[in-house]
């Protein structure tokens, strides 16, 4: 048959997968696929890059060759290969890993060096059922930056592997000659209003808009901050209209980052959105085992499920359980054992860092700011006493992460419009008022010494 027909079949065949698979995963893999050609036996289904490639054959070969037997009535045999944005295959050789290995150089072009952790690379990542969809988003975007999904928005919880991927798809595209640069949101901020003070923003523009990918940190950071917002605006849509890739991660979905411009929003959600679930436990086994044979390569699997059963949370509790039941083995000179995991993790239990407290946080800003935790949940408006009110709200909401209804209910009965306008008045604040940074600084050195304090 001609390439029409195949096309046509293929169309046919993704109106029935699209009905047969995840939404995600037929977004991921599916979605711009086309069909090339059948002749002689074999459906020729063109896909955009050799991931996909090796992702369908692993994965959904099987039912796509289902698939298409049902529509044609007869056996057929089933390849996938990459084509170009005309529909022409690209290569009819082996598709070459695209992933670079530390031996190759950088091209010259390569002049933006990203400070980044030499261990997050995806060689390092253990991918499982939590976290397959963003680990192969974040590789297919590394291998063809700009136009496959753009921007990808990762969002999890704490520690479980958001700034891994960011830091693996920079080693990946910086070791191939591309610029990547990848920063906090933190940092950004911090740029942006040295670049206004000091009437500097072409160099900032010049820093930020002319990378080939930018990978941006935890997020989150810049909610309630409407100066850097802006800022990031702006920066993103040039970004963008350029076909630069962009990267973000965060610790929840785009709608829910609070105070967060709609329009920001809008374009976070305007590539792909995944997220990363905590470690089943097969994840978690087979990342403890890939790290602890690195230093004990006869340790026991009894141990290893040991320290994957008592951990659930996230990638880097599991790692810390890991280290403290390795660091003891090695100070005592023994092989690691089951004994020896309930020693280590269940001291580590006694002198953990668990959340602060509302009723410590209102204790240490009452303390700080001289002021009785009655004034600070009272009504009264004097300066001093309306300013540490709503830093408590702040901090209560950054570090304790209350709900705004929970914090009104322990602010005296507050409603929760209230708690969001305290708390974004400190966040815009903290861009302009160097004294309020320094008093959030010490306020969370305070809360640090007494929370860890036995």
């Amino acid at each position: 048959m001609n390439s029409t027909s195949a096309k046509d079949i293929w169309d046919a065949a993704l109106g029935e997968l699209q009905l047969q698979v995840s939404k995600p995963n037929y977004i991921t893999w599916l979605k711009g696929t086309v069909g090339l050609s059948n002749e002689d036996g074999t459906f020729m289904v063109g896909v955009p890059h050799s991931f996909a490639a090796e992702w369908l054959q692993k994965r959904l070969y099987s039912l796509v060759r289902k698939t298409l037997v049902g529509i044609m009535g007869h056996d057929v045999e089933v390849q996938f290969e990459i084509f170009n944005n005309q529909g022409h295959p690209v290569s009819r050789e082996p598709v070459r890993p695209f992933l670079a290995t530390p031996s190759e150089e950088p091209a010259s072009r390569s002049n933006i060096r990203p400070k980044l952790n030499s261990k997050y690379t995806f060689d390092n990542f253990v991918s499982g059922s939590c976290n397959q969809l963003a680990y192969a988003a974040a590789m297919g975007v590394a291998q063809d930056p700009g136009s496959l999904y753009n921007p990808l928005f990762i969002h999890s919880g704490v520690g479980l592997g958001k700034t891994h991927l960011l830091h693996a798809i920079a080693h990946n595209t910086s070791l191939r000659g591309l610029r990547a640069l990848c920063v906090s949101a933190e940092e950004f901020t911090n740029e942006f209003i040295d670049s206004i003070r000091g009437r500097d923003t072409g160099k900032f523009r010049s820093k930020f808009r002319s990378p080939d990918l930018l990978l941006l940190d935890d997020v989150h950071f810049i909610s309630g901050k409407a100066q850097t917002q802006d800022g990031l605006f702006h920066t993103f849509n040039e970004l963008h209209n350029d076909n630069r890739q962009i990267v973000v991660t965060c610790s929840q979905p785009p709608r829910s980052i609070p105070m967060m411009d709609d329009c920001l929003c809008s374009r976070f959600e305007g590539g792909l959105v995944v997220d990363l679930q905590p470690p089943d436990y097969d994840t978690r086994f087979a990342l403890i085992r890939a790290k602890a044979t690195q230093q004990f390569p006869t340790i026991s699997d009894a141990v290893l499920h040991a320290i994957a059963s008592q951990c659930d949370q996230n990638i880097r509790e599991l790692e810390g359980s890991l280290n403290r039941v390795l660091a003891l083995a090695k100070l005592t000179g023994e092989v690691p054992t089951v004994g020896m995991v309930e020693d280590a993790l269940c001291a580590a239990s006694n002198t953990s860092m668990s959340t602060p407290t509302h009723s410590l946080i209102m204790d240490v800003i009452s303390e700080y700011f001289h002021i009785s935790p009655q004034e600070i949940l009272g009504r009264k408006r004097a300066a001093q006493i309306s300013e540490a009110r709503q830093v408590t709200m702040y901090v209560i909401y950054k570090e304790a992460h209350y709900s705004l209804s929970e914090i009104g209910n322990i602010m005296g009965g507050r409603d929760h419009s209230t708690i969001l306008q305290g708390c974004k008045k400190i966040s815009t604040d903290l861009e302009n008022k160097p004294q309020l940074r320094e008093h959030l600084t010490n306020i969370s050195a305070l809360l640090s010494d007494r929370h860890s304090s036995p």
